[in-house]
């Protein structure tokens, strides 16, 4: 599950009334790790573009350098799979 899919399911459950505002903060609990001064140039990456061959358009595609995840047409602040903090926004 990624982090995006992890708030994605804990908000859907705190709207439906599935659980409490407790339980949808433990829910989202790994999402909220503190990053150490000294850790934190190690937690953070590059999108790596290259094209897409996919259907054959040639598309331009971004690959987090850290977990591989790609993402097409738009760079992100941060990676949605492994939520690195990315350099090249």
């Amino acid at each position: 599950m990624t982090y995006l899919d992890l708030i994605r399911d804990a908000d859907r459950k705190l709207d439906m009334g599935d659980i409490t505002l407790g339980e949808y903060e433990e829910m989202i609990k790994p999402l909220s790790r503190e990053i150490q001064p000294e850790t934190a140039t190690q937690n953070v990456g590059e999108w790596i573009p290259h094209r897409s061959v996919f259907g054959g358009l040639g598309e331009k595609v971004y690959t987090c350098d850290k977990c591989g995840y790609n993402i097409g047409f738009q760079q992100e602040n941060y990676c949605p799979n492994c939520g690195v903090k990315m350099n090249n926004k």
